[in-house]
């Protein structure tokens, strides 16, 4: 009968052994699916966080070449001897410095006249459209984007006129959060 008995709850904690493991391996499986879920989410969301970034670098890279190009095309317009205003094209012409207004600008910009210089940007500025032509602009009709372009010349206070410092900030708002890229270049009158 003691070995009856024995036997009896021998085997009883067995069967109870068996389904703690079962719960222990569920819950083990459980956290691990929760974890992998919780890694490819955030790889998702940081892939795309990532894909607007690389825009904006883009979009800030650009806005210090529009600068670069404008100085270029005043360059060439000097060797033609063209005048704003009766006094000839100075390396500078449509590189306005920022106070009291910032600037903004797009890929054609620097083909407008010299002259004129670059636009000043609506406060607060408004989104970049992709155009027909699929170039992001400032002006026109689009797609909006969720990008802002922002583009401020500085230059020298004192001194010799030879450089303009020029600092684009492209914002964009993505999954409640506000994101910024500053892209920043002294271009010089090096002829």
């Amino acid at each position: 009968m003691r070995g009856f008995i024995f036997s009896q709850f021998s085997h009883e904690s067995g069967a109870g052994f068996t389904i703690i493991e079962v719960i222990v391996a569920i819950f083990l499986l459980t956290v691990g699916a929760v974890g992998v879920y919780s890694l490819v989410n955030q790889a998702l969301m940081s892939a795309s966080i990532l894909s607007s970034r690389l825009t904006a670098v883009y979009l800030a890279q650009e806005g210090v070449e529009i600068g670069r190009n404008i100085r270029d095309g005043n360059w060439l317009e000097m060797a033609d001897g063209l005048q704003c205003g009766g006094t000839n094209v100075e390396w500078a012409d449509g590189l306005p410095f920022s106070p009291p207004k910032d600037r903004r600008g797009q890929y054609d910009t620097a083909v407008s006249d010299p002259c004129d210089g670059l636009p000043a940007h609506q406060d607060p500025p408004t989104p970049l459209i992709i155009n027909s032509e699929g170039f992001y602009a400032d002006t026109g009709s689009g797609i909006t984007t969720p990008f802002t372009r922002v583009i401020h010349i500085e230059k020298p206070e004192s001194g010799p006129n030879t450089w303009r410092e020029i600092t684009v900030i492209v914002r964009w708002r993505e999954r409640g959060r506000t994101h910024n890229t500053i892209a920043q270049e002294k271009i010089y009158n090096w002829r």
